[in-house]
């Protein structure tokens, strides 16, 4: 199935055999077959929701031209926010952030804001299709954990509309404030955020759901957390995450000496300290080690080519707020990667051969609480 939308590039595929110039996700939904309506809500953007519980389906979608210049007015706006789609939250390779909250590896500075803002609008859209997938909806009470600089919260706020609540925590008292400042100027009043440890959070009312994003990867014991979690939800609620498997790293296809110059800069050693870096795909077993109902399971990939990609930027982005850690982990060389001209070097070669970049999957999980 390919269809086309007039004056764009939207397209809804079952299969992988043609790649627009835009931004694509890649979606693989658990058990099942494939759906007319998994494809059809991928044509139309912005995208609400996905294709429901269940159904197996590859749906790729492309951004006009206008939705892919759409992330740097997002930078722009990065203390802001528009109040209909609010677009950030954790890392791409922050598997390499030590489990302690302070010693997360990316930083803690304006650029490290930016950069996770600027994520989010790779990523948002993949995270709210999930979250609609999940069940979050109109009116809800949602607990949202790993809030970094509001994006998902925002995001939320969104979702379940102002008969909605959202309550964010976060451990980085600095970057709270940039996300209670975003929450106020797009208008919610129905956002609270917490610092507090996730690890020791003291809640006094049941939540319709709890949800987070690359957050779960940095917890010791994640599975005790979420049974521990699993208590604040009242019985039919939602408990819903997403996190990546890091042992896919970006990747360009067909691969360049560039491209395979980066991975070998952002490629940990085997048996590197840190994060969970295959989060992603022990999703199932977490909810099962915690005495959670088997949940369904998705997994996206933003993928995209053509000048106005903001994969390029992003990479770059990223590296430089890692680059310290990398010299010890990897060996990388400042003056050989050259952080000033390594995105536009991306594009170029990415640009140069009509190929795609594709960022590191992320992968869902949800399940709802049946006593």
């Amino acid at each position: 199935m390919n269809r086309a939308r007039d004056g764009g590039q939207f397209f809804a595929l079952r299969t992988a055999g043609v790649l627009g110039a835009g931004m694509i996700a890649i979606a693989v939904l658990a058990s099942g077959t494939p759906t007319t309506q998994a494809v059809e809500q991928a044509t139309t953007p912005p995208v609400e929701s996905s294709s429901g519980n269940g159904p197996t389906a590859t749906s790729l979608t492309s951004s006009s031209t206008r939705d892919r210049r759409s992330w740097r007015r997002t930078l722009r706006r990065s203390e802001g926010g528009g109040r209909g789609r609010p677009q950030a939250s954790y890392p791409f390779l922050a598997s390499y952030t030590m489990r302690a909250p302070d010693d997360y590896v990316l930083g803690r500075s304006e650029a490290e804001t930016r950069r996770l803002i600027l994520q989010h609008q790779i990523y948002g859209p993949i995270t709210r299709r999930f979250l609609s997938a999940a069940g979050i909806g109109p009116g809800m009470t949602v607990l949202e954990l790993g809030s970094g600089a509001g994006d998902v919260a925002l995001l939320l706020a969104d979702l379940v509309g102002p008969r909605g609540r959202v309550v964010g925590v976060e451990t980085n008292a600095a970057i709270l404030e940039t996300a209670r400042r975003r929450t106020e100027a797009a208008g919610w009043t129905n956002v609270t955020f917490m610092n507090a440890d996730v690890r020791e959070l003291a809640l006094d009312s049941a939540f319709d759901a709890v949800v987070g994003r690359w957050i779960l990867m940095f917890l010791p014991d994640p599975a005790s957390v979420l049974r521990s979690l699993a208590t604040r939800v009242r019985r039919g609620g939602i408990v819903a995450f997403h996190e990546s498997d890091f042992t896919y790293p970006p990747a360009v296809f067909p691969a360049s000496e560039l491209s395979q110059q980066v991975q070998r800069w952002t490629t940990p050693p085997p048996g590197t300290p840190g994060a969970e870096r295959q989060m992603g795909t022990k999703l199932l077993k977490t909810y099962l080690d915690a005495g959670l109902p088997v949940p369904e399971l998705v997994m996206e990939a933003p993928i995209g080519g053509g000048p106005d990609w903001p994969g390029y930027e992003y990479v770059a982005q990223t590296f430089r707020s890692l680059l310290p850690a990398l010299r010890t982990l990897t060996g990388a060389d400042p003056g050989e990667v050259d952080l000033d001209t390594l995105a536009a070097r991306l594009r170029d070669d990415v640009v140069g051969r009509q190929a795609v970049q594709m960022l590191p999957m992320i992968f869902g999980a949800w399940t709802r609480m049946v006593g």
